[in-house]
């Protein structure tokens, strides 16, 4: 009954639903929406329907955890299904084959849908992180959980373990006096554009309500120290390898794909500038960070 395209990351979602209304609701996706023409970026097909998905029997099990689950075929055809209440009445599965991940099929049971029959925006979490994650693997593409923001054309990604200051520096670098163009506060992707790594943002976004169409070439991976000083301190590959194993957005119950997910941040760490940002929670660390974009 209706289609709308989002552009994520350089990559154009078609949702498309021929048996009922699909509000896009969400302001988080308005930024998002995409209109033009769509032939020079890759794309995934997201096909919405009432008419119930099998999974089959052959299928093994990569993660239950109770509430969603994911499986695997011999055909390497992902399933994941996801329970949105204890009754386990109300869920939807999600067929995704690999071998192209170019089209994802989506079947939601009746319990799902809204009184008025309608559904709202299926890329919202979790499932869009899931399709992000995968088909950005697809394209050499990976996402972080922390936060981004471009300034003079040139993009940081700054990340930590929980309660390091995501959404303080990301808050910090918003209110400053500097023009930045906030991408995220909660899970950036960093895409690989004609060679380039770049970071771009999504509409994920977390207690900051950060979200942005935007997309710069990467310059700096940073991970966050809270600290009484401002300052950058460079660091090693080794130790920023360590770092993000721990930020990551990678499907880690997936065997037959994990290595290739590591196998992209190893590649994205050799082409960046690694630092520890010290800063302390107010905008002066926008001075330090906007002094080194611009440079």
């Amino acid at each position: 009954m209706n289609n709308f395209k989002y552009r994520i990351a350089d990559i154009i979602y078609n949702i498309n639903s021929s048996d009922f209304f699909v509000r896009q609701g969400r302001k988080e996706f308005d930024v998002f929406e995409y209109v033009g023409a769509a032939s020079h970026y890759p794309s995934i097909d997201i096909n919405l329907t009432k008419t119930p998905i099998e999974i089959p029997e052959n299928a093994e099990t990569l993660f239950d955890c109770g509430d969603w689950a994911m499986l695997i075929t011999p055909e390497d055809v992902r399933y994941l299904k996801f329970y949105g209440n204890k009754d386990m009445d109300k869920f939807w599965v999600a067929e995704m084959p690999y071998s192209s991940f170019e089209v994802v099929n989506v079947y939601y049971s009746p319990d799902v849908f809204s009184s008025d029959g309608s559904l709202e925006n299926p890329i919202r979490y979790p499932l869009g992180r899931e399709i992000a994650m995968y088909r950005g693997l697809s394209l050499g593409g990976i996402m972080i959980h922390g936060g981004a923001a471009s300034y003079k054309g040139k993009a940081v990604l700054y990340t930590g373990p929980s309660e390091s200051g995501k959404s303080t520096m990301s808050r910090c670098l918003r209110d400053s006096k500097y023009d930045f163009d906030m991408m995220s506060d909660e899970r950036p992707i960093i895409s690989l554009v004609d060679g380039v790594y770049h970071a771009c943002g999504t509409p994920w976004p977390s207690s900051e309500n950060i979200v942005g169409d935007y997309t710069a070439p990467l310059k700096s991976i940073m991970f966050l120290v809270q600290s009484p000083e401002n300052m950058l301190v460079p660091i090693s590959k080794k130790n920023a390898f360590e770092r993000i194993m721990k930020t990551i957005c990678i499907p880690w119950f997936d065997k037959f794909l994990v290595f290739d997910f590591i196998n992209i941040i190893d590649k994205v760490l050799d082409k960046v500038e690694l630092f520890e940002v010290h800063f302390k929670p107010d905008t002066d660390i926008a001075d330090v960070i906007a002094g080194y974009l611009g440079k």
